[in-house]
Order: C-alpha cells, then structure tokens, then sequence
C-alpha cells in the first residue's frame, strides 16, 4: 500500500544538490547571527525592512481615528482590540512616493507593547545574509533609523534599527 504523504514525483537535480550542500554544512557555520529573517515594505517610494519576529499581523487597512492633540497618532481596530496606530510616512521621512494601491496595515510587538503603522505595500518575508548588509552612506546620521543596505531584486532595502523605530514611535503617542 502507498503512502500518501510520500510524492513519487522526483525532485529537481539542482534542488538536490542545493540541499544537499546546506544540509552538509556544520552546524558552527549555521550561526543565526549570519542570516535575518525581516520583513520587507515600502513607504512612500523607499523600501525597508524590520526583523519578521516583531511581526503580529498583516491586513487590510481599517478606518484609523486620529488622536486628538497628536499629528502623527491614531488608533486602530485590530479584531476587536484597539491599537495604537503610528504615522511611519511621518517618523521615516521618506520620499515622496506613488500612490499607495496595495496599503496594508502591519501590527508590530515591541516588548509588551502593540502597535499598527500603515505601509504603502508589502513585499514579504526575506532572509538577509549579514554580509550582504552594507553600513549607511555618510552622512552616517543623514536618516536616524537606517542601520544598513542591502539589495532585492535589484531595488535598494533600507534595514531599521527596530529599538530606534519603535522607541520613536512611542514617544509620538506620548
């Protein structure tokens, strides 16, 4: 009798071989701290990314209130909870871009804090090699988040210091 969690399709030559040689490795070479999980979006015309594990939820983009007395806060119904909602297009100061078609709204977990911030688009989840991270151009403070660069599909990802951002998008609801 057959297995039916077993496929008779045969692999790919080449997807073996790829799997083979990461398999192969030593386990001292597959160090976390060489390779990121992040999540990549754009605001305004620039691209970015933050670390996937701050991550919560990604969806459509509800009705955001405003919060009376700050220009840059709201809140935000997120099933049935409500959550602070941040202005990123306000904190990261990025150019002007095309209009946002494909808006999501991304709830993130800093700590015990919950918070949502519009983006004009999400490109999804990534793995960053370290060494593929280059530092900032100088002025190295011309963009007070940016940590790194690095490259997908030919389009320039700014990499976030996540403590900077979320630190900063606190003290706006303050």
């Amino acid at each position: 009798m057959s297995n039916p969690l077993v496929n008779d399709h045969s692999l790919p030559p080449e997807w073996r071989e790829e799997w083979s040689r990461e398999l192969a490795r030593p386990l001292s070479e597959k160090t976390s701290a060489d390779v990121a999980t992040v999540l990549v979006f754009r605001v305004g015309a620039e691209w970015f990314s933050l670390p996937a594990a701050t991550v919560l939820e990604i969806s459509h983009v509800p009705a955001i209130h405003r919060v009376p007395h700050r220009q840059h806060a709201g809140v935000v119904n997120v099933r049935g909870r409500v959550t602070a909602c941040v202005d990123l297009a306000a904190l990261l100061e990025p150019l002007a871009g095309s209009a946002a078609t494909d808006a999501r709204l991304v709830v993130w977990q800093h700590r015990d804090w919950h918070f949502a911030a519009k983006v004009d688009a999400v490109e999804g989840v990534h793995r960053v090699e370290s060494h593929a991270v280059e530092p900032p151009p100088p002025p190295a403070d011309s963009h007070r988040f940016v940590i790194g660069l690095w490259t997908l599909a030919g389009r320039s990802v700014s990499c976030l210091d996540a403590q900077k951002l979320f630190t900063a998008a606190k003290e706006s609801l303050s």
